[in-house]
């Protein structure tokens, strides 16, 4: 195989996962190159002026990738074969036209109707991994030198063994922020019990039905497991919402309780770092949250997070993030 392609989606936690997964495939394939192209997430950042995060994240990392910045059907049509662009057409206009195609792209592979499981593994023999939305484990041998990626590889058993691996990659090219410093260190040095609270884009009206999972209550009964399970524990508040969830420690915490609120201001990359160093968890239904905890290098680590990962109603179907080990609720 010579080139991983990735046609890139998603904001930083999405991106980890379409990156992670072309990593597990360079060393089945060590010869090969992974180019990733961000014109789809330069359209949403047009679209969408007001919302963060909609450019490469990647770069703040050390992952080793090139990058390709041409129009998309440019970029696809100068490295794909002739047959697999055909077929990638095909499949795009199938998504767009039949209610069929829509609606069980958001289904684990194991749910498709027999005749969508068939097109599936025939798409993936050609190298082109792009349907339905969260791939599934498919262990087919590609007939392509080159390797189209478009999905979310949203599934915990494919990165297992790759903790160490992962963890060096997404350890973020920048030193530690001055303003961070003392709470880095409470981190480290004390039994951190780390908060996510996912809100923002979650709670806007054609988003809530779909994403919005974790609730105050989901939160206040994840503390209470942790204190009965860890001696001593810190709270470490963070969240896209900061005044929220300052208000909300205030609220839930006693006046035992030691915890803290994140400061204004944090990149992306500094609040992955201050994340994954903790040693527990209490997470949203959010692919950055899991990232956070599945970096953390705690043996121990008990992690709280949500036994489904989409709300009941959502047209996401797929459950694969939701650990074994995790305390679901």
């Amino acid at each position: 195989m010579e080139k991983i392609l990735v046609d890139m989606d998603g904001r930083l936690g999405n991106q980890m996962f379409q990156y992670a997964y072309a990593l597990k495939l360079k060393k089945q394939y060590p010869e090969s190159e992974i180019i990733i192209n961000f014109y789809r997430i330069s359209l949403y950042a047009d679209l969408a002026p007001n919302e963060s995060g909609w450019k490469d994240n990647l770069q703040y990392f050390k992952a080793d990738y090139q990058t390709n910045q041409q129009k998309l059907s440019d970029f696809l049509s100068g490295y794909l074969s002739k047959k697999q662009y055909f077929w990638l057409r095909v499949t795009n206009r199938l998504q767009h036209h039949l209610s069929i195609f829509k609606k069980n792209s958001y289904f684990p592979f194991e749910k498709l109707p027999n005749l969508l499981k068939y097109y599936s593994r025939f798409l993936y023999r050609h190298g082109l991994l792009i349907y339905p939305s969260k791939i599934e484990k498919l262990n087919y041998e590609m007939e392509n030198s080159n390797i189209l990626l478009h999905s979310y590889f949203e599934d915990a058993s494919f990165f297992e063994g790759l903790q160490d691996e992962l963890r060096a990659t997404f350890s973020p090219r920048e030193e530690l922020l001055e303003q961070n410093k003392d709470l880095y260190k409470k981190i480290k040095e004390g039994q951190s019990i780390c908060i996510t609270i996912r809100r923002g884009d979650y709670l806007s009206k054609e988003n809530q039905q779909s994403f919005f999972q974790c609730d105050e209550s989901y939160f206040i009964k994840g503390i209470e497991i942790i204190k009965e399970k860890v001696k001593n524990p810190i709270f470490f508040f963070f969240s896209d919402d900061l005044e929220y969830a300052g208000q909300f420690a205030m609220e839930v915490m006693t006046e035992d309780d030691q915890f803290f609120v994140e400061k204004e201001g944090n990149p992306i990359w500094e609040k992955l770092r201050l994340m994954s160093a903790c040693k527990h968890y209490i997470i949203s239904n959010s692919t950055f949250s899991w990232w956070c905890q599945f970096l953390s290098d705690n043996p121990q680590k008990i992690v709280v997070g949500p036994k489904n990962w989409y709300p009941k109603d959502s047209i996401n179907k797929n459950n694969a993030l939701v650990q074994n080990d995790w305390i679901q609720i």
